[in-house]
């Protein structure tokens, strides 16, 4: 599977993707680290990126993983918005980036790509990549990260699942992420990199950054 990105304010480092910003997301130099991401073994970081690589990501309580298409959104309601110009087929390699809308809902970006060595529909290619960029949209991803909870409440997620993790501080923001690499027993690469942005004690955003063997998927929640 190609790249492939969840913005919730997701990301996956299994899809190598710019990270976004926003309003409530930080930028620049962190101004203190308050605390070192610990030393950790690669039978973690594995453990770790197939949890995430298994995992649930809920728009509005609606389920999708790293498997779904957009064809899976549009059973749910979504509709790529109106304004944007379609290409219903895509032939190898091919990439395509789309605005999904579901009444007063909106993703901002939907990309896909045929990683295949033969054409394919635009509903079956493979997500690449999902920046929901809408704060009306309650969300959730792998290991209980949800949006706006608490700072305590991201805490004891990291603590509960033996997630190691390093806080920054920024201006406006705390940073609390998990860069994990490690080789899986078939010597195949893997990483995993998990980052929750608090803005005024809540999580503005979340992303998941996965990345195996060349393949990297983001999914951002901001």
């Amino acid at each position: 599977m190609a790249a492939l990105g969840i913005t919730l304010g997701l990301g996956i480092h299994a899809i190598v993707a710019d990270r976004l910003t926003s309003s409530y997301s930080y930028s620049g130099y962190a101004t203190e680290v308050i605390k070192k991401q610990p030393d950790y073994d690669e039978s973690t970081a594995v453990q770790l990126y197939r949890t995430a690589q298994k995992g649930q990501y809920t728009f509005n309580g609606e389920s999708y993983d790293l498997n779904s298409t957009i064809a899976t959104f549009e059973k749910n309601g979504w509709k790529i918005d109106s304004s944007e110009t379609v290409t219903q087929t895509l032939v190898p390699d091919q990439k395509a980036e789309y605005t999904m809308t579901k009444g007063d809902y909106r993703i901002y970006k939907i990309g896909v790509t045929n990683d295949t060595k033969q054409d394919i529909s635009l509903e079956n290619a493979a997500l690449e990549q999902v920046y929901c960029f809408d704060d009306s949209i309650q969300a959730s991803g792998p290991f209980g990260f949800k949006s706006g909870m608490s700072e305590d409440e991201v805490k004891k997620v990291f603590a509960d699942n033996n997630i190691p993790y390093s806080i920054s501080k920024y201006s406006d923001t705390t940073s609390y992420d998990s860069e994990l690499h490690g080789t899986d027993e078939n010597g195949i690469y893997v990483s995993l990199d998990i980052n929750i942005a608090v803005y005024q004690g809540q999580a503005s955003s979340f992303d998941y950054y996965l990345y195996q063997g060349g393949d990297s998927q983001v999914i951002t929640f901001r």
